[in-house]
């Protein structure tokens, strides 16, 4: 098949292509990379590129590559830090003997929730997002529906937009901290953010997902059980924020599009399978990284203790399977998300009440996307919005 692009004057790269405006440009440069059957090295992120789905699942799932180089399990930025001490607990960042189990608590407590109440408070915080009563900002229903669902059935409160503000604020301080570049000031705002998250979670017990936590750090008999239970809460909090902006509102555009040509709004079930689909075309998350622990073997490829594997999330085996079993968007192997089902779930019910409502008063349009390496997440602004800018 030719592919209908003209190369742009800047070349694409797995580091840049994520933010790309070109969304032809980008799906035929992973097109071309997912023909690769072999490890390649990649010059541009200094790392082998694992591209294919195949070799991505085989990457996810080979016991000798894990999620942090080898000796370094916090960031040097964050060793001795608050933050650093929660980072060090997160199941999605560990690969010790211990984590398995771990993980399978964190999998009973969220199967441990009721459905209709997730619907129920996502609906709440997702009408609060949207906030049309004093001017609808989708970046507000954007960043904030998912993790405010995650949040509310953690108890945080979440009654109006300033609490959803405050939130989303901390979560935007602990980003800043996670980069290669954050200086001491970014270090300590996110300390502040944690220690404050941490003190609202201490007020939380009663709350569904905190007290399906806290009855699987005592089933596991842990040491230290409270600091486990709320780790793993902010590691829920934290995974729902930046992927779930990107799911979002990549679903919302594309839902906004579909409902251009149709006559009809699409109903809840209709908005799940818009997000399923958005989560694969490509997905909000489109690379993770994994460094060999020791030296090994991948696809035929030496690859040498600490060495770097950059492994592409953009591809499925079978676009026809369902999503929640499939796309290597939430992972896959020993690290795929456990919160797939609540994320996909809060997030559609999010689509639904913005399509019911915000999208008839304001059509949200796309300003470009966020420069971030590894997640393409749109920039939303609305007409009015636009009018206001000198």
């Amino acid at each position: 098949m030719t592919c209908p692009y003209l190369a742009p004057t800047a070349a694409l790269s797995v580091l840049n292509a994520a933010a790309s405006p070109d969304s032809t440009a980008m799906q035929c440069f992973y097109s071309a990379l997912s023909e690769q059957s072999a490890l390649q090295f990649d010059q541009a992120s200094d790392c082998w590129l694992a591209a294919s789905p195949a070799l991505a699942h085989a990457a996810l799932e080979h016991p000798a590559l894990g999620v942090r180089p080898p000796g370094q399990a916090v960031p040097v930025s964050l060793q001795g830090r608050p933050f650093g001490a929660v980072f060090a607990r997160w199941l999605r960042m560990r690969d010790d003997a211990a984590r398995e189990a771990e993980k399978r608590a964190v999998l009973l407590a969220l199967e441990r929730l009721d459905a209709a109440l997730v619907e129920q408070i996502a609906v709440r915080q997702a009408d609060l997002a949207l906030d049309v009563g004093v001017g609808l900002e989708w970046s507000h229903w954007q960043w904030r529906s998912i993790p405010c669902t995650v949040a509310a059935l953690l108890g945080l409160p979440m009654f109006d937009a300033a609490d959803q503000a405050g939130l989303q604020a901390k979560l935007a301080a602990m980003a800043l901290a996670l980069k290669p570049q954050a200086d001491f000031v970014a270090l300590d705002a996110a300390d502040q953010a944690v220690a404050e998250l941490l003190a609202q979670l201490g007020d939380a017990a009663d709350a569904p997902l905190a007290a399906a936590l806290q009855t699987q750090a005592l089933r596991l008999e842990l040491d230290g059980g409270q600091a486990w239970w709320q780790a793993q809460a902010l590691a829920l909090l934290w995974q729902s924020y930046e992927a779930g902006a990107g799911l979002l509102g990549l679903a919302l555009l594309a839902a906004t599009s579909m409902e251009a040509s149709t006559a009809s709004t699409p109903d809840l079930a209709a908005c799940a399978a818009l997000l399923q689909a958005a989560a694969r075309q490509p997905g909000a998350i489109h690379h993770t990284r994994r460094w060999a622990s020791r030296d090994c073997v991948l696809a035929g490829q030496t690859l040498q203790a600490g060495e770097a594997l950059l492994v592409l999330l953009v591809g499925s085996d079978d676009p026809q399977t369902d999503t929640q079993t499939n796309t290597l968007s939430f992972g896959s192997g020993r690290h795929r998300c456990p919160g797939i089902a609540l994320a996909l779930t809060a997030g559609a019910v999010a689509l639904w009440r913005a399509l019911e409502g915000g999208a008839r008063q304001q059509t949200p349009r796309c300003t470009g996307f966020k420069a971030l390496a590894n997640a393409r997440i749109p920039i939303l602004s609305t007409a009015r919005f636009e009018q206001e800018q000198p």
